[in-house]
């Protein structure tokens, strides 16, 4: 059976200890796939080959609070060894700005979910038209959900427990009603049990790779963001929109820190100085 780890960290909510949990099941994984024996060094050396900066600090603090449980009733100096290694590596400076490689155009995700199945191209139009992180979008329930003219007003919950409003069409919402039939959350399964983010994920990169997209989650999320970038909305819009927690992670994001000069200057009027 597989070994569970309790983290001391009593803060770390659900939904992270799972992260975590798959962040080591990877490792393992990895070991078994490469015939390697578990060893610290090998936890260094698999931690050195993964590229993304966020994808690696993540990693960093699951190996870490794992082998801090795994190794709670070992010998001081084993524990050292622990404490030595993680002493040795340094987490790495995310890459916050959102480059072109980093989100997808509307035309894009419309190509995106032409060649999903239909359950899996509802998701990739939710998670478009609300730009709610995936854990959110799963979270939504059917009394979150008020019909407003032609969108759908849905209550959700950010990061921190920040609550906003975001939105969808309608016709995606009947779309999403018919092919899932939720009787308390929005998206069920036919066993009436929440999809998992992990189910999600994996399947939108599948569909991703088959026609050669970089597509995930995040991605689209991001894409909302930069299509109302687009239109000319506001870092302060487009913040309340994505149920930012603060301003400033839009701004590093999405604006790199800087407004355009038609934004700092297109609603002035002319004065001939």
């Amino acid at each position: 059976m597989k070994a569970k780890y309790v983290y001391d960290n009593k803060r770390l909510r659900p939904a992270t200890i799972q992260r975590y949990d798959d962040v080591i099941d990877l490792f393992n994984e990895h070991l078994k796939q490469h015939e390697i024996k578990f060893s610290l060094p090998a936890v260094k050396e698999w931690l050195s080959h993964i590229i993304n900066p966020n994808t690696y600090n993540v990693s960093l603090h699951a190996t870490k609070a794992w082998l801090k449980a795994k190794y709670a009733k070992r010998s001081m100096a084993d524990r050292l060894r622990v404490r030595e290694l993680y002493e040795s590596i340094h987490m790495k400076k995310p890459r916050k700005a959102i480059d072109e490689n980093s989100y997808l155009t509307p035309e894009q995700v419309y190509a995106l979910a032409s060649n999903a199945p239909v359950r899996i191209a509802c998701f990739i139009h939710a998670l478009f038209q609300t730009g709610t992180r995936i854990s959110a979008l799963l979270n939504i329930k059917l009394t979150d959900c008020i019909i407003k003219d032609k969108y759908i007003l849905i209550h959700t919950t950010g990061k921190c427990d920040i609550e906003g409003t975001v939105s969808m069409t309608i016709e995606l919402f009947n779309k999403i009603r018919n092919t899932f039939n939720g009787q308390t959350y929005l998206f069920e399964t036919f066993e009436g049990q929440q999809y998992s983010r992990e189910y999600v994920s994996r399947e939108i990169h599948a569909v991703g790779v088959a026609v050669n997209c970089n597509a995930n989650c995040h991605i689209l999320r991001h894409s909302k963001a930069m299509y109302l970038k687009s239109m000319g909305h506001t870092p302060d819009e487009i913040s309340r929109a994505l149920i930012h927690t603060n301003i400033l992670t839009t701004l590093e994001y999405y604006f790199h820190n800087t407004l355009s000069a038609e934004q700092q200057l297109g609603g002035l009027k002319q004065t001939g100085v």
